[in-house]
């Protein structure tokens, strides 16, 4: 290996073709590219990125087709060359036409719907799937263990008496040359390939979990591996008791949740999953758990980022919603109903705490911006941006700094809190805690926030109604989930920042039918305006481990602040 030159390997991710007339996923995809394709709310190209960036001496290139729809913004872009063809009959057509580009000696192909699970190896070989299963509308090899593995295309029909075989995950690694000496003619399977390869000799097959975006039977599967845990919460799923297990270092809070879940009046229990068991589970491993019933329904961040849904699809989960939010509302008061109490727990005194933590623990923007946080916290923004063919729309905007928009959010909230009677919330109603079947429109409503106004006699889960409503705001309106998701180019250039934020096609529609159904009157354009920007800015140090994302929240602050927001959304529609 240390003779290989840097970089040795080039991992191709193969994104060529369209998934016009295709359906991996709950939906239609929102966009026709397959180096879009979706793994949950984020993108495969990124989990793909994330696995081999970490190797040394590994290249990354996104083979894609120049005639495709431009291809959607992400974070991850930055670690990968990008290679657009001219469109091309069949995979291995393009990877003829790739190849002249490859400068390294050994090569992996890479297809964009496997994920990966295994690292590199300096070896020749075949990936396939560790478990045998019945083979679909796949290719795969059955007995690979022995001298004479058989080699079943895709386009091969399943006969009745056929043996369960491995899936082929379409992962190759060979030595460059090679790979172009055995490439079949165009309209051909990968699996050819593979089938050469291994008769040459050298190949072993390598075992690895099948990971597959590709297939209806085995998309559900892999994204439910690729469940996301919080720094102080670990989720994962059960397949056998088909439950959702959540354990959580922040004990406190994972009891308030237990005892929010537990103390649902009987009409609202539907809208949330339930408790799998009576007490909270523990473990010699871990400490205690929630255990609750798997539901398998895509969220809304999911189904706004990537899906098709429709107008209709989206204005009956807002009414689903709307539903939900009236039961808790007309929920009884506890007996006898307590004073009213201020909100400011829930804005002013949690945004000082947090500005408070920012100023101690600031995000590192030297590697990616080369500034230090506090030049770009006490600095006036000049935001540039960009549509979603990379050309400037606006002429710079000159904005107030980060930190004087949060001395002003500070100064805007008290009239805002003034004591009110609390009603039932959910505490956390962003759309990553909202699953909902884009068939029914049927929701649950997950992650509830069980805490208690502090000093006062009310129980927890009451709160500020108004709360859950600019939490649904950050996300359909505020693009909330794309900065989550990495879906933004950003660039400093002669202290000028320049944003390229994905705005989704269908975002009208969302938007609109959370507001005319659930938002409706509830909030003002005053409320709206600074207890929107003050939770933008209050989630700067729970994010701080991912600094561009804590710049385009304060920008996204900033903008709603000054009523500049909708430039946003005007270079996103500029041809």
């Amino acid at each position: 290996m240390s003779q290989l030159p840097d970089p040795w390997l080039t991992v191709l991710i193969l994104a060529g073709g369209s998934l016009n007339n295709k359906q991996i996923g709950p939906l239609p995809s929102l966009s026709n590219n397959p180096a879009d394709l979706a793994d949950g709310s984020g993108l495969a190209r990124d989990q793909i990125n994330q696995h081999f960036r970490k190797l040394d001496g590994v290249k990354q290139c996104l083979l894609s087709d120049q005639s495709n729809t431009p291809i959607r913004p992400h974070l991850c872009d930055s670690g990968l060359e990008k290679l657009l063809i001219e469109p091309q009959s069949d995979v291995i057509a393009s990877i003829k036409k790739a190849l002249p580009k490859i400068e390294t000696p050994w090569l992996l192909l890479q297809p964009i719907t496997s994920l990966p699970t295994l690292d590199v190896e300096l070896c020749y070989s075949i990936e396939l799937g560790e478990r045998p299963i019945p083979r679909e509308n796949w290719s795969a090899v059955e007995a690979p263990e022995t001298n004479k593995p058989r080699f079943l295309s895709r386009d091969q029909s399943v006969s009745t008496d056929e043996k369960p075989s491995h899936p082929f995950t379409g992962v190759i690694c060979a030595p460059t040359e090679l790979i172009e000496q055995l490439l079949p003619a165009a309209g051909s399977d990968l699996l050819l390939l593979a089938e050469r390869l291994w008769k040459t000799g050298k190949v072993r097959f390598r075992m690895a979990p099948w990971m597959d975006l590709g297939h209806r039977a085995t998309y559900s599967y892999s994204r439910l591996n690729r469940l996301k845990s919080r720094s102080f919460n670990k989720v994962s799923y059960d397949p056998r008791a088909d439950l959702i297990r959540k354990c959580s270092s922040d004990q406190e809070r994972l009891v308030q949740e237990y005892n929010y879940l537990r103390n649902l009046p009987l009409p609202l229990q539907r809208f949330f999953p339930a408790l799998a068991s009576q007490n909270m589970s523990t473990s010699n491993q871990e400490p205690s758990c929630l255990e609750l019933e798997y539901i398998p329904f895509p969220n809304l961040a999911e189904l706004f980022l990537h899906w098709q849904l429709g107008s209709n699809g989206w204005r009956q989960i807002a009414r689903r919603l709307a539903t939900a939010r009236k039961i808790m509302l007309d929920s009884d008061a506890p007996e006898p109903t307590p004073q009213p109490v201020s909100t400011k727990w829930l804005y002013s005194q949690k945004l000082a705490k947090r500005l408070s933590l920012l100023r101690k623990q600031p995000p590192d923007l030297t590697s990616n911006l080369g500034l230090k946080w506090e030049k770009f916290w006490e600095s006036p923004l000049h935001l540039q941006l960009v549509n979603p063919q990379g050309r400037e729309t606006t002429k710079v905007m000159k904005l107030t700094s980060p930190h004087a928009a949060s001395q002003a959010a500070l100064k805007a909230l008290p009239p805002l809190e003034k004591p009110q009677q609390l009603r039932r919330t959910h505490g956390d109603l962003c759309f990553n805690n909202i699953l909902a079947d884009p068939y029914s429109g049927s929701i649950r409503m997950i992650d509830p926030r069980g805490e208690a106004a502090p000093h006062s006699q009310w129980p927890s889960g009451y709160g500020d109604p108004r709360y859950d409503l600019v939490k649904l705001l950050h996300s359909c309106r505020y693009l909330y989930d794309i900065v989550c998701n990495s879906m933004f180019h950003l660039k400093l250039n002669d202290n000028v920042l320049t944003l390229q934020i994905d705005v989704p096609q269908h975002y009208d529609i969302v938007n609109n039918a959370i507001q005319e159904e659930v938002i409706k009157d509830e909030l003002n354009p005053y409320e709206e305006r600074f207890l929107t920007a003050s939770l933008f800015l209050s989630m700067l140090p729970l994010h701080r481990q991912e600094p561009l994302h804590c710049v385009m929240f304060s920008c996204i602050a900033v903008l709603i602040l000054e009523n500049r927001f909708d430039n946003v959304l005007k270079a996103s529609l500029s041809i």
